[in-house]
């Protein structure tokens, strides 16, 4: 997956929902993650359903606070792959920052992804994959964002400042994170500004158009700022939260 950096300014428009060429079978929730000056940010629905029947299986954070400089975000296999981070945290992750920890995750997932695909298999149930995003500061300050995507085997980084990102049931979601990214996007004198609780909760509402039985509210927000980790459950329709304020150049 390619890095797309935001254009401050950009009037891209939303892109129109095809539901008919989703096949819900493969439908998976929609993870986000993206950076800004000083730290990075990761978001995710928080709808679970059984791939089998489709049915609800009620709500789950699928946002994870590693450390103090990291937090990440998991789509695919739900928990049956929850289990990456327990053997994450038994590896000792107090003092390291994304880049290391997405090293180690992209050994664990290999791992855990083989396992679920052959219980999938077994099951004769679609193959969702494994989708990671790891956002945080590195050791050296520098915003970093990286995702792991076990089932195509794409993996890749950006430290770029003003970037944004998105997995979820159709290809097109990455571009639509990028465009509700531009669209909320406010010059000022200090710079572009950015509200993170609403490109989140935006981003969600759009893509549940496609899968409704797989993205749902809330929505959890994780950031790493220069004053700590900032995590917000957010909910329909509600105003914007100016702490989740962040300037994207």
């Amino acid at each position: 997956m390619p890095a797309k950096t935001l254009e401050s300014g950009s009037d891209s428009p939303y892109l129109e929902p095809d539901i008919g060429n989703i096949d819900k079978g493969e439908a998976m929730t929609v993870i986000m993650g993206a950076t800004f000056r000083g730290g990075a940010a990761v978001a995710a629905d928080s709808l679970r359903h059984n791939a089998i029947d489709l049915r609800n299986a009620g709500n789950a954070d699928k946002t994870v606070t590693i450390n103090c400089r990291t937090v990440a975000a998991k789509a695919g296999y739900g928990p049956d792959a929850d289990g990456i981070w327990k053997t994450l945290s038994e590896t000792g992750i107090d003092d390291v920052g994304p880049a290391e920890i997405s090293r180690r995750l992209r050994t664990i997932g290999t791992t855990v992804y083989a396992q679920c695909l052959q219980k999938a298999r077994a099951l004769d149930v679609d193959d969702p994959g494994i989708y990671l995003f790891v956002a945080g500061t590195e050791l050296d300050g520098r915003p970093a964002l990286h995702w792991l995507n076990f089932k195509l085997q794409d993996f890749g980084h950006t430290n770029n400042v003003g970037c944004s990102l998105a997995f979820a049931s159709r290809p097109e979601a990455n571009a639509n994170a990028l465009n509700h990214a531009a669209r909320l996007v406010r010059n000022t004198e200090a710079g572009a500004s950015m509200q993170l609780d609403t490109w989140a909760r935006d981003l969600v509402a759009d893509e549940q158009k496609y899968a409704r039985h797989a993205i749902g509210f809330p929505v959890n927000l994780r950031a790493v700022r220069a004053d700590g980790v900032m995590d917000l459950t957010l909910s329909e329709g509600e105003p914007e939260n100016r702490a989740a304020a962040v300037w994207m150049d």
